[in-house]
């Protein structure tokens, strides 16, 4: 280090989360969540006679806290009365740890969410338009994918409290692939109005018919996948990615291929 610099350059970085706790030296590591650089001004950091002015500071801190903060300011650098201040404060870290606890909480929330809507809510409301032969079919179609979209908005409500966290940013993929999703579900209703007011008039699809169905199906595939994306970006374990890509993949499969044999059995029927 140049203590003649004033503009000597560092990093730093964190991470959000639990403590680890284990002493395993199988255990997983996660990666920072959060890194920066900033610049520091060692010409204010020279002070004391010693080599290293911790140790004049730790023989200090053996008296009376007040002393201790005297001789560290005298002896050790010229800031040292705030840092001692300073450190004493952020010791008491229950506060940081009951922020944590609270967003690893959401986290698992938003990620259950919405996992359950995209695989499981928003694919079994599209297949019930096409196997299903109820009565009131279209509006049960509806009811199950506006329970779904409420789903999805609670998801959106806790990714967004979630990016509230100083180490979060909001302009990662995962989130803006989110916020688009979410985005494009908002026309789905209205588009599904016009495509059952114009069928039940004139029995054939429309331009609403096609952008509706071709809309739904673009934003499930995108929810799914940001569903894997954002597992990749908690850094959650290879054993949590891998089950939900197979479930992820099984049923979006079957989604597709029950979707591929109706349009094929509903093309030769009309042929």
């Amino acid at each position: 280090m140049d203590f003649t610099s004033s503009r000597a350059s560092w990093i730093w970085s964190v991470n959000n989360g639990s403590p680890l706790k284990s002493d395993s030296q199988s255990a997983n590591l996660n990666k920072h969540s959060d890194k920066d650089e900033f610049t520091f001004d060692l010409t204010q950091a020279r002070g004391g006679n010693s080599l290293n002015p911790f140790a004049e500071a730790a023989v200090s801190a053996s008296s009376t806290s007040s002393a201790s903060t005297s001789t560290a300011g005298s002896n050790a650098y010229p800031n040292a009365a705030s840092t001692a201040s300073s450190s004493t404060s952020d010791g008491d870290n229950s506060g940081s740890n009951a922020d944590d606890e609270t967003s690893l909480r959401a986290t698992i929330a938003h990620g259950t969410i919405m996992g359950f809507t995209f695989i499981i809510v928003f694919p079994l409301g599209a297949l019930l338009i096409r196997l299903c032969s109820l009565k009131a079919l279209v509006w049960v179609h509806a009811g199950v994918q506006i329970f779904g979209y409420i789903l999805a908005l609670t998801g959106l409500s806790l990714g967004i409290f979630i990016g509230m966290v100083p180490t979060f940013k909001l302009n990662l993929y995962h989130p803006i692939i989110g916020i688009i999703v979410i985005a494009l579900l908002v026309f789905q209703p209205v588009l599904g109005l016009l495509h059952h007011h114009i069928y039940r008039t004139s029995l054939k699809t429309s331009f609403y018919s096609v952008i509706h169905v071709w809309l739904g199906r673009v934003a499930i595939t995108l929810g799914i996948i940001n569903g894997g994306l954002g597992l990749r970006l908690a850094d959650n374990t290879s054993k949590g990615v891998i089950a939900y890509g197979i479930i992820a993949g099984v049923v979006w499969s079957a989604w597709v291929g029950i979707m591929v044999s109706t349009y094929l059995k509903k093309k030769g029927s009309s042929t």
